[in-house]
């Protein structure tokens, strides 16, 4: 509740984590965020990171008339002792990565949709790299196109104007993570590789 109150009056607060950079789309995500705020005033972007991508984004909220610090934040990076607070405090937690094409840089894993669901909180997420390998886009989290900021946009109104489905992502994406990817089981998967490998 103190971290929410940083953020305003009943803050509706979508979560972006990660370096600032290219590939992982944070534009698409300021992108979609008039469309959301049309619809859910109280709406609050906080994109937690740091990278050389920054300045770019500030220009493109200014671009789209939005206030930084009143309808986006810039938070900077905190400890790993901070973040299941920060995720369990946020009511949804969005990675838009795409693939550049350039370099063919993707996402791999996806570990900060992996700790959102671990806190309990709901997750959207491109069709991106190894983020369809952990997320349905139906029962345990909510999938979009990669670039396709309005698709995303809809994904978040409906998270925020659905209870229902907000809570049955979040009750269904905290049992993924518990069944799937404990520390033992992790560390079991990873020593079969090693042993195959070898």
């Amino acid at each position: 509740e103190q971290w929410r109150k940083e953020f305003g009056k009943d803050p509706k607060i979508i979560l972006a984590v990660g370096r600032l950079i290219k590939w992982k789309g944070f534009e698409y995500l300021v992108k979609a965020l008039p469309i959301i705020l049309a619809k859910i005033p109280q709406a609050k972007l906080i994109i937690l990171g740091k990278g050389p991508e920054e300045e770019s984004l500030r220009r493109l909220a200014r671009k789209l008339n939005l206030t930084i610090n009143k309808h986006l934040f810039f938070a900077g990076t905190f400890g790993p002792d901070k973040m299941p607070t920060i995720y369990a405090s946020s009511d949804v937690v969005v990675s838009p990565s795409i693939t550049n094409t350039k370099t063919g840089e993707k996402e791999g894993q996806g570990n900060v949709v992996l700790e959102a669901r671990a806190s309990g909180t709901p997750v959207i997420a491109s069709r991106s790299g190894g983020l369809v390998d952990t997320i349905d886009g139906k029962t345990n989290g909510l999938l979009f196109e990669e670039r396709n900021y309005k698709e995303l946009a809809e994904k978040i109104i409906q998270i925020f104007s659905n209870k229902k489905v907000r809570n049955e992502l979040s009750i269904n994406g905290l049992k993924y993570v518990r069944e799937n990817f404990p520390w033992r089981k992790t560390s079991q998967k990873f020593e079969e590789l090693y042993e195959k490998l070898v």
